[in-house]
């Protein structure tokens, strides 16, 4: 019998509710097959404002109707894996999903996810990672309002090695390719290839905090143009990054995480969508009992909307998670998270920045978790959400629940 955490996450507008519940599992074949754990899962959701529409006159004239809200249906199964050989540790998870919606039946789709990863060890001093991934989902409904079926797709691939050459030093060098790709033709412009390859040095202190400093390159490829009117936009880049880090165990119950320098991004076509500044993302959790812990991250980057745009914004946030653990059976998690995205100097297609755009993202969430038994995990969750542009362009509001539950054998 083995202790083991499940996660499951919906797949929908906003995809802000994950289902995370704990549960036990119980191997069904003895002997080179303990370490492969199917599960099954059910859930009912509702969503206030499914499409992200702003009122409903726009939910008359896309859907014909003024309701905005629908239920979906979720049926998923798969199997983790979890097997130690030797120095060797190898994890994975497969998975499919059907969700059905009861009015908008357009949009009934199968997800599907494969994930592995390799971590390996070649001595005491040489260790990594290799890993890949798959995931097929509906896109969010954030930038994207139509009643029309958009799966994206996304893949992943990365391998990383470390060379701990001294009790207090380690080097690392780490490559990942990311490719997203959707159904839609209309969407074919927001495809995209990024391959990144970073390098750097650590210092280890024996408090077990470590600092470090990171250099990385990234390429981004558009395999197809942008379109505005009769211009073609060639969206390729690449990107040059110079960070430090910081590991930091402040206390038996705080650790603060910070990483952030230099950013240099160009583009093949439009210099004067080029940007150069600073990036940085500072996370801390606090166990502040224990039965209670608190998380607290913010940022200031750039990066798309969700990937779902080929422009990137500037984006500027802070969130807040805490969690109550009330026994071994019952949690609480809670989320609020605001972010402000600006487009001024992406969305240019001249010479000079276009009027800044602007938008103001807040959305909150509440998780209950509850483990019956040693085998069963049941979830319940409500979530909203509000998007605000200063162009009144896509403004909207929603709020949703769900509820679900997970076996593991």
């Amino acid at each position: 019998m083995r202790l083991s955490l499940g996660l499951v996450s919906i797949v929908g507008k906003h995809q802000i509710a994950l289902m995370v519940g704990v549960c036990v599992c119980v191997s069904a074949v003895a002997g080179p097959f303990d370490s492969v754990h199917p599960y099954f899962a059910l859930s009912e959701s509702y969503d206030a404002n499914l499409l992200g529409l702003p009122n409903s006159a726009a939910g008359v004239a896309t859907t014909g109707s003024p309701n905005l809200g629908d239920f979906s249906h979720i049926e998923q199964v798969g199997f983790s894996i979890d097997d130690l050989i030797g120095q060797q540790h190898l994890t994975g998870d497969i998975s499919e999903a059907k969700t059905d919606f009861d009015r908008f039946g357009e949009l009934d789709h199968q997800d599907a996810n494969l994930q592995g990863n390799l971590n390996w060890h070649l001595g005491p001093h040489l260790f990594g990672d290799i890993g890949a991934s798959y995931a097929q989902s509906l896109t969010p409904f954030i930038d994207f309002h139509l009643l029309q079926l958009n799966l994206r797709q996304q893949r992943q691939e990365s391998f990383d090695a470390t060379w701990q050459f001294h009790p207090s030093w380690q080097a690392w060098v780490n490559s990942t390719g990311y490719q997203l790709t959707y159904s839609l033709d209309s969407e074919l412009p927001d495809d995209r290839n990024e391959y990144r390859t970073a390098t750097g040095i650590d210092y280890l202190d024996t408090n077990g905090s470590t600092t470090g400093i990171e250099l990385a390159y990234t390429r981004g490829y558009f395999p197809f143009p942008e379109i505005f009117e009769r211009e073609s936009i060639i969206n390729n880049y690449n990107q040059d990054e110079v960070k430090a880090k910081l590991d930091w165990q402040f206390s038996g119950k705080t650790r603060l995480q910070f990483l952030g320098g230099w950013v240099d991004r160009t583009y093949d076509v439009l210099s004067s969508r080029d940007y150069r500044g600073l990036n940085e993302r500072l996370v801390v959790d606090w166990a502040t009992t224990g039965k209670t812990s608190f998380n607290l991250t913010a940022w200031h980057e750039i990066g798309a909307v969700d990937n779902l745009t080929t422009v990137y914004s500037i984006n500027h946030g802070i969130s807040v998670s805490p969690a109550w653990v009330m026994s071994s059976k019952l949690r609480w998690d809670l989320m609020f998270k605001v972010e402000k995205r600006d487009y001024a100097q992406s969305l240019t297609l001249t010479d000079s920045p276009t009027p800044g755009l602007t938008e103001l993202e807040r959305n909150a969430s509440i998780m209950l978790t509850y483990a019956p038994t040693l085998h069963w995990q049941i979830q319940a969750s409500a979530y909203y959400i509000a998007q605000a542009t200063n162009a009144d362009i896509s403004n909207f509001n929603g709020s949703g629940i769900m509820c679900s539950s997970k076996y593991q054998f």
